[in-house]
């Protein structure tokens, strides 16, 4: 089988070009930076915690209904990044500077997974709450 993650979050996440949104927004906060918006922040994406994202692999290791099958791991909830940064901000009891730039070319507008196939055949279930998931990042 193949699962299929989408934006995995978590403790120890390195900080490089290639380090997704939260990691870049939560050392920008730490380091009193404004935070990039592209295209108004409208966009949105399915944050899911490294957590639950191993509870995925351990079912799917377990399971011998899903062979054969593409199975997505998020939370099934599109957060934009606007929002993003709002809680963001809310957590680390701050306010924000925030630089909105153009869109970036080729980005995707709207991504989050359909878990429901990961539900049926893996029994699996979210159960880190984005605003959770992101206080133990931003108190660390």
């Amino acid at each position: 089988m193949v699962l299929r993650f989408f934006n995995v979050y978590g403790p120890r996440q390195g900080l490089n070009d290639y380090s997704g949104v939260i990691t870049k927004f939560i050392d920008n906060i730490k380091h009193g930076k404004p935070l990039f918006i592209y295209s108004g922040g409208s966009q949105t994406r399915d944050f899911v915690n490294v957590s639950d994202v191993v509870d995925a692999i351990v079912a799917s290791m377990k399971s011998n209904k899903a062979t054969g099958e593409t199975i997505q791991v998020g939370t099934g909830k599109p957060t934009s990044i606007k929002e993003l940064a709002e809680t963001l901000s809310k957590l680390a009891n701050t306010k924000l500077c925030i630089e909105y730039k153009d869109a970036r070319v080729g980005e995707i507008e709207h991504s989050y997974a359909d878990i429901a196939k990961a539900s049926r055949l893996l029994g699996y279930q979210p159960h880190v709450p984005l605003e959770k998931g992101l206080a133990s990042l931003i108190s660390a």
